[in-house]
């Protein structure tokens, strides 16, 4: 029993060793991504300013699965190795033809893939929340900008026709009698609803043990962060500023209802998936 038990001890120090020094290895082979991602994070105008709440909330999700992950049994897998080497690769093709996204793709996916050669497949299953969280704080949704506009230059339009004002959207350009609205990509509210829906998740995953319930939650949080960005002065202005401060005066009762509903629904929100936890854990 007590050899079983040894053995067992010295695969799991060996595993934890071969590990950390591959992490290691890569996080210095990759130095160059790294630190523009650590800057990116820093960077008061990032979208990405939640990188380090993420990364925080990753490590405390790894120590609260401390025993759960203790109790899958260390296999090693080499066959995760050619796709280290596959995704080694592809960084320094993305890194010779300086192309970011890829770079952060690949520096990341290098994660799941060094815990199944050095753990096993069980052990990547049991961590995959915190291995995809900090997939929310990794600069990959520049690509959604776009659709972050559009979902804002609808939310807008819904809100001010809600306030009896009548305009008329062309893309992300809204028109009203009192001037012109274009919805730039500051204004979409990128970071805002990425940071929501990083703490949204964290909480579902955290509180909730249900999967339809932690999807729900999130849905819920996305529609909740939405709303509570189009409601301020989120309209980019172009050349009408004192025709939108009319409609921020006829608008600022509705406004400052939305703000009050936004806290509510909080903590609606919060109420509700403590209900449904505790519901399902009778």
């Amino acid at each position: 029993m007590s050899s079983s038990s040894s053995a067992d001890s010295s695969r799991i120090n060996a595993a934890g060793t071969t590990f950390v020094i591959g992490l290691l290895i890569w996080l210095a082979a990759t130095w160059t991504t790294v630190r523009t991602l650590v800057n990116d994070w820093l960077d008061p105008n990032s979208n990405y300013g939640h990188g380090l709440l993420v990364l925080g909330l990753c490590l405390f999700a790894l120590w609260e699965s401390r025993h759960l992950l203790a109790r899958h049994l260390v296999q090693p897998q080499w066959l995760a190795l050619p796709f280290v080497v596959l995704d080694s690769l592809l960084w320094a093709a993305a890194a010779l033809a300086h192309v970011e996204l890829v770079q952060y793709l690949a520096l990341v996916a290098m994660l799941p893939l060094l815990v199944w050669a050095c753990f096993g497949m069980g052990m990547v299953r049991q961590a995959m929340f915190p291995l995809g969280f900090i997939w929310t704080a990794i600069p990959v949704w520049d690509p959604l900008m776009p659709l972050f506009q559009s979902i804002t230059a609808l939310a807008s339009t819904y809100m001010l026709q809600a306030i009896g004002v009548p305009v008329f959207r062309e893309g992300n350009a809204l028109s009203i009698p009192f001037g012109n609205f274009q919805i730039a990509e500051f204004c979409a509210g990128m970071r805002y609803m990425l940071a929501a829906v990083s703490l949204g998740a964290f909480f579902a995953w955290f509180y909730l043990s249900r999967l339809r319930d932690r999807l729900t939650f999130i849905g819920l949080v996305l529609v909740v962060a939405v709303v509570a960005n189009c409601q301020g002065d989120r309209c980019c202005r172009s050349g009408a500023s004192d025709a939108y401060a009319i409609v921020a005066g006829q608008g600022s009762c509705l406004y400052g209802m939305v703000v009050i509903c936004m806290r509510d629904a909080a903590g609606v929100l919060v109420w509700w998936a403590t209900c449904q936890e505790y519901r399902h854990s009778r």
